[in-house]
């Protein structure tokens, strides 16, 4: 019996690939708090940028048993100034 790997693959990605509607959630959360940031520490929103997973495109379903459905995203907010020394 031979297996389709396409097939299979197909197969997986449809388990692990977010609904549209886990990709709204996610990117209003950042949305946010990249508006908060910018508000209260009058940070540019050009400073603020996400890498990791999300920002790849690579991000995964939570598993099933994960009823609150967490998600790790990497905001990186750039708030040195170039005055700024390592001391």
């Amino acid at each position: 019996m031979s297996v389709d790997l396409k097939v299979e693959f197909q197969n997986f990605f449809e388990e692990i690939e977010l609904l549209d509607t886990q990709q709204e959630r996610i990117d209003s959360a950042v949305a946010s708090l990249s508006e908060y940031l910018g508000k209260c520490y009058d940070i540019s929103s050009s400073k603020m940028y996400t890498q990791g997973s999300f920002s790849t495109n690579s991000t995964v379903k939570p598993t099933p048993s994960d009823d609150e459905g967490e998600y790790d995203v990497d905001l990186v907010v750039e708030c040195v100034n170039t005055n700024d020394s390592p001391d």
